[in-house]
């Protein structure tokens, strides 16, 4: 019998509510509180069997196959989904070493789900009335090869996720609108190596990320939808970067 654990870790992204728009001034750095904020379950265990994550109606149970790692962990080889009566499972690829978080969008007809892999990280996106899913990493434009998905974040309107993405050297931030299929690069004002956070204002139109360059320097951006312009807010200590990416 395949051990069985039950992980309901609420991150403090669960805790925090939509406020609508006090606070935020689009001309100024945003305190944590003026941002929306989707709920997000996640794992904070590892090493083990069946791994269940829950969303609301929404729980993903993640199972493992016969493959292991060099430290003989064994990989996850199934994501199985239910929401209500609806029930899908994903196969996932070999190297699959963990279920990290779940995020289901406010609409309730889709779900982001993170892998942590052997070497980087997958977000898939799950389309519940239709199961059917993507994987993000393969659909981001500015790389070939997507090694790892930073942070995500759905925005409270329009189904859209906006999620970092990248490698040990270079960054990047995209728009996947999951209703639509279109995919939208946020520009750059200077290069990224990494980024802790994407966040959106109450009204959906503006997102602000947190990211990395030069190494172990970090700033605000904000991209206005509308202008389709990002702009740098401020630069951040590492108290003020944690204390916005939560």
């Amino acid at each position: 019998m395949k051990k069985f654990v039950q992980i309901a870790c609420i991150s403090s992204l669960a805790a925090a509510v939509c406020l609508t728009g006090a606070g935020y001034d689009s001309g100024t750095a945003a305190a944590a509180n003026s941002y929306f904020h989707a709920p997000v379950t996640v794992n904070k265990q590892t090493s083990t069997d069946r791994l269940k994550l829950t969303a609301g109606p929404v729980t993903v149970n993640a199972y493992t196959g016969a493959a292991k790692d060099y430290r003989g962990n064994p990989y996850i080889n199934k994501l199985h989904i239910t929401d209500g009566k609806i029930q899908y499972d994903i196969a996932l690829q070999e190297s699959t070493a963990s279920l990290d978080s779940i995020s289901v969008s406010p609409s309730g007809k889709f779900i982001a789900i993170k892998t942590r892999l052997e070497g980087g990280s997958q977000l898939l996106l799950v389309n519940l009335k239709q199961q059917k899913h993507i994987i993000i990493n393969h659909i981001a434009g500015h790389m070939k090869n997507v090694e790892s998905m930073y942070t995500y974040s759905w925005s409270p309107t329009g189904d859209q996720l906006a999620f970092a993405y990248g490698d040990s050297s270079m960054g990047r931030i995209a728009i996947y609108n999951a209703s639509s299929g279109k995919i939208i690069d946020v520009p750059r004002e200077t290069s990224i190596i990494s980024t802790t956070a994407v966040l959106w204002n109450s009204q959906g139109t503006v997102l602000d990320h947190i990211s990395e360059y030069p190494s172990n320097h970090f700033g605000l951006y904000r991209y206005t939808i509308n202008t389709k312009k990002v702009k740098m807010i401020k630069s951040l200590t590492i108290k003020q970067m944690q204390e916005l990416s939560f």
